[in-house]
């Protein structure tokens, strides 16, 4: 019996955009989980919210988004939860103070500048003659 071979989804920018717009409408209940819930009747089940036939995230995004009609998700809710995590994790340098310095870069430095004079503050010292000897306690 051959194990089934994994096959990753691949998401693009506009599947990106329909699914963070989906997960915005939905609220706090996309990832509300037991434990964070404070009340017994405030809870919601994770699983009805994501993959409920009439109201869930992931058949919504299937039945009616066009980005999904050709290749629509198959993955459990937790792998998709688990990109999203992923996204937001990596461009957080775009909503955390303070963490400009940390965005990726994509910018092409010259190797050596050409033309420019030496600043006051970047010129060699030269000396002329040999260098001073240290001095040595005689004893």
């Amino acid at each position: 019996m051959e194990k089934a071979k994994r096959v990753r989804y691949q998401w693009t920018d506009e599947k990106k955009v329909a699914l963070l717009t989906q997960i915005v409408a939905t609220g706090k209940n996309a990832f509300m989980t037991a434990k964070g819930s404070k009340a017994v009747d405030d809870f919601v089940s994770q699983l009805d919210v994501w993959t409920n036939a009439e109201t869930g995230i992931i058949p919504l995004l299937n039945m009616h988004a066009p980005e999904f009609k050709d290749n629509p998700i198959k993955s459990t809710y937790t792998s998709v939860i688990t990109s999203v995590r992923g996204w937001v994790q990596a461009e957080s340098h775009l909503y955390t103070s303070g963490n400009r310095q940390g965005a990726p870069q994509a910018v092409q430095r010259p190797q050596k500048v050409v033309g420019f004079p030496p600043s006051p503050l970047t010129r060699k010292v030269v000396r002329f003659g040999p260098r001073p000897a240290r001095a040595r306690p005689l004893i």
